[in-house]
Parts: structure tokens; sequence; C-alpha cells
């Protein structure tokens, strides 16, 4: 299979790619994923089971990486610039196409990307995204999926406690960028849908997003420059402070008021906001804005209690 894989890719990828030795230029390479590439399993590969994480480096070795031989059988002229038995990452930017079915596949494969940006912006290794190859998706999303996504930017109507925290946390770290919108059978392999139950029909219709379409949008991570922590340093701390924030905010009610909040976690907060008004007004997209500053920010006596306990929690589990 990996050999095929390697001929498939010197054949068909365009390997004279001027960026196919990890050079800085921003030419990145689009892999296209049948099925996530070759007939994979995409919920055996987007899930963060041990399993699954197997399954992610196996698959990150095959589809992002070649072996020197290859190349220097294809290109002998070239053969001084890498050396034997070599594994070379493909391309500092790929762009892989994913297609999935289902909104359980699609579930693992948002799980998936949360998990591995935790890891990256910790500063520890990651299957899908490291310093030689970061990695961009296209995928094509239900509009269940992409009504989740997308509350964080557009402040949808009443989303849950975990879609607003998995909303938070996923734009915190990835940008996304829609695609446009298709009607599943202009997509190959054919998308089905899952079946809508009617309270799903009904909150989608609300938010004006057609059932009946499939959503396209490229996710791409950011760069640590990006995220605006205020030098903040990003290690594991960071991260699990992060979670705890998360965890604090999707428990504030509709009537608490920013200055309630902000006393309640507190000893000093950002003071140029409206103090007064209801936290939940402001659309979510703007509660990102809030968090780097927040950061800074320290905790009152009890809140640095829970998050000390937090912390150990957070160690227990393995996060």
């Amino acid at each position: 299979m990996k050999n095929s894989l390697d001929k498939w890719k010197l054949n068909n990828n365009a390997i004279e790619d001027k960026n196919f030795l990890n050079t800085n230029r921003n030419f990145p390479s689009i892999i296209l994923a049948s099925k996530c590439v070759l007939n994979a399993n995409v919920e055996e590969i987007f899930n963060t089971t041990k399993r699954g994480q197997q399954n992610s480096e196996t698959f990150v070795e095959q589809i992002l990486q070649y072996n020197s031989n290859d190349y220097i059988q294809k290109y002998p002229d070239k053969a001084h610039e890498v050396e034997k038995n070599e594994k070379i990452a493909y391309s500092k930017n790929s762009v892989i196409i994913t297609a999935t079915n289902t909104t359980r596949s699609h579930k693992h494969y948002i799980n998936y990307l949360m998990n591995e940006a935790g890891i990256y912006y910790s500063n520890k290794k990651s299957s899908l995204l490291s310093p030689k190859t970061k990695l961009s998706l296209i995928t094509f999303i239900t509009p269940e999926l992409y009504y989740e996504l997308s509350s964080v930017k557009n402040n949808l109507v009443g989303p849950s406690k975990t879609v607003i925290k998995n909303s938070l946390f996923f734009n915190t770290f990835f940008n996304l960028k829609d695609i446009g919108s298709f009607k599943c059978d202009e997509i190959y392999p054919n998308m089905i849908l899952p079946e809508y139950k009617a309270t799903i029909l009904s909150k989608l219709e609300n938010n004006n997003i057609d059932p009946s379409l499939m959503k396209g949008i490229l996710i791409q991570p950011k760069s640590r420059n990006e995220l605006d922590y205020n030098q903040e340093h990003i290690d594991e701390m960071f991260i699990v402070k992060l979670h705890f924030l998360l965890s604090k905010i999707v428990n504030i009610k509709k009537k608490d008021t920013f200055e309630a909040v902000f006393e309640n976690m507190f000893t000093s907060y950002p003071r140029d906001i409206d103090l007064s008004s209801k936290f939940w007004s402001i659309p979510l997209n703007e509660i990102l804005k809030l968090l780097p500053k927040l950061f800074k920010e320290q905790f009152t006596k009890e809140m640095k209690e829970e998050f000390e306990n937090f912390k150990i929690s957070c160690r227990k589990i393995g996060k």
C-alpha cells in the first residue's frame, strides 16, 4: 500500500512543486482525497482514541511524506539534495480535500482537529500540524455541523453550551473560510445526508441554512502570531487555562452582566466595554476578542482554587 501511495503521489501530485522540499514559499500542494484519501476511513483516522491516533500517524506518514529513494530514481540529477531512505515531507503547506457522509464522522473530525490544535499550540508534537507540515483541509460538512462551527462568528440563535465551547475553542486556533454550498449529487463520491429530526430542521431553517445543501469550508491553522494573546507564552498551561475559561463561560447565565461575571472571576478586568450590559448580549465572535485580555488578568482567590482543582483533574484524565 505504501509503495502504491508513493507512486501515486510522484505521478499525480506535481512533485516538481517549488515547495516540495520545505522551502518557505507559499505554494500549497493540493492532495485530492477520495473518502479521505484512497479509500481510508475518515472515522478511523480522525478520532481521539488510541487506535485513532495510531491511524492518523500512519495517515500522515503515507500521505504527507514520501521516500527519498523514489525521488532519487525519478530525478537522478537532483539526487544530491536528499539522502537515501529519508522520509521527506511532501509540502510545507498541504491542503487535503476530505469527504464524509455522517454527522458522527464530522464530529470525530472536528474533535480530532481541536485535539491536534491543543497539542500543536502547546509546542508538542502533533500528527497533522507541525513546523514541517501545516495541514489545511477542505471539507464538505452537513448543515447541522456548519451551524455549530459558524455560530461563533454569526451569533446564530440558541446554540447549546457544548456548541459554544467547541466553537470558541475551534475558532481560536483555526481560520474558517466558506468556499460555497453544493447539492449532494454535485460531489463525488456522493454525499448522503443523515436524516434530520424536526427540531434540527427547525433550527436550521430559523438560521436560513438549507438542509439539502452541503457546505464546503477551508480549515486552516492559525499562526501563533495570529492568536494575539498579548505575547502570552503559549504552552501546555495556556491550553489548560483556555479550557478552564471556556468551561466557566458556557455556564454564564443569560441575566448575568459583564461586571458580575468579571467580579466573580478576576481581581481586575477590562473596562473598555459596557460592564452593565448582559454578557450574552454581544455576538459570540466578540468573546473571542475578549479572551486574550482575560488571559492576563489575575483570578480571585475562589477562582484560583477552582483552577488548581481543574488542573489536577486534567492531569488525571491525561488532557
